[in-house]
C-alpha cells in the first residue's frame, strides 16, 4: 500500500506540472547554444561522478543500527532482500534514459530542436544526479540492510553503505520522464501521447526505485523524496529555459 500511494501521489504531481504551449523563444546561434548547454552538462556530469567516487570516503558512518530507530512507514523495507530487484532496477533506469532520449529526438523538428531537447534532458539528468549524490553524502543515511542483525563490522565501517537517501534511481528516471513530458507539452504533441507520459512515465520511473527497495537498498521515503526531487528538476529546468529563452 505504501508503494501504491507513492506512485499515485507523484503521478498526480507530475501531471499537474505539464505546461501549456507557449510562443517559441527567440533563437540564439546554434554554436553558442551547444557551447553553453554542453558545458553545463559536462560540469554537472563531472560533479556527479566526482561525488560518486568520493562517496565511500565522505559519508559518515553511524552503525551498529537498531531497527527500532526507523519510522513505522519505512521499517518494512529492512527485511526486503529480493536478489533480482537491484539488477532489474538498473535495467529499468537505463531503458528509461534511452527511451527519454529517443522521445526527445522524435518530438523535435530540425537539428536545432533535436540538440536543444537532448541537451535539456541531459542537464536535467546530470543536475539531478549531482544534487542527489550531494544529498546522499550530507544525510549519510544507512541502507535498510544495515539495520539487520547480519550487518557485520566491515559493513558498519564502510561509507559506501550510508548513501540511502535519496533514491538516485527514482530521481534520475523521474527527471528524465518529466523533462520529456514538458518537452512534449511545449511541442504540441498529441493529447494521447501527453496523457501516456503523464501516467505511465512516473510509474516506470518510480519502479526503478521500488525495485531497489525490494532488494533492501532503499526505504520508501528515499524513493518518494527521489521522485519528487527528479520531477522538480525536470519541471524547473524546462521552465527556466523557456523563461530565459535558452
Amino acid at each position: 500500500m505504501n508503494v501504491v500511494l507513492m506512485v499515485a501521489s507523484l503521478s498526480a504531481l507530475v501531471s499537474a506540472a505539464a505546461p501549456s504551449p507557449t510562443a517559441a523563444p527567440p533563437e540564439r546561434p546554434l554554436s553558442l547554444e551547444l557551447a553553453t548547454e554542453g558545458s553545463a552538462v559536462a560540469v554537472l556530469g563531472g560533479t556527479w561522478l566526482t561525488l560518486d567516487l568520493l562517496g565511500p570516503r565522505l559519508a559518515r558512518t553511524s552503525c551498529p543500527c537498531d531497527r527500532g530507530e526507523v519510522n513505522a512507514f519505512d521499517r518494512f523495507a529492512i527485511d526486503r532482500a529480493w536478489p533480482h530487484g537491484a539488477p532489474i532496477a538498473n535495467a529499468v533506469l537505463g531503458a528509461t534514459l534511452v527511451g527519454a532520449t529517443v522521445g526527445s529526438l522524435t518530438l523535435a523538428h530540425g537539428a536545432r530542436e533535436r540538440w536543444r531537447n537532448v541537451l535539456m534532458l541531459a542537464e536535467s539528468v546530470t543536475l539531478t544526479g549531482a544534487l542527489g549524490q550531494g544529498v546522499k553524502l550530507g544525510v549519510s543515511r544507512p541502507y535498510p540492510y544495515m539495520y539487520r542483525s547480519s550487518a557485520d563490522a566491515f559493513q558498519q565501517q564502510s561509507g559506501i553503505n550510508y548513501e540511502s537517501f535519496w533514491s538516485g534511481h527514482a530521481a534520475v528516471a523521474m527527471a528524465a520522464v518529466t523533462t520529456l513530458l514538458m518537452e512534449a507539452s511545449l511541442a504540441h504533441a498529441s493529447p494521447a501521447l501527453v496523457w501516456v507520459l503523464r501516467v505511465v512515465g512516473p510509474v516506470i520511473a518510480l519502479s526503478a526505485g521500488v525495485l531497489e527497495l525490494s532488494s533492501g537498498f532503499h526505504f520508501p521515503t528515499d524513493v518518494l523524496a527521489g521522485g519528487l526531487a527528479g520531477a522538480s528538476v525536470g519541471v524547473g529546468n524546462v521552465l527556466l529555459h523557456e523563461a530565459w529563452h535558452f
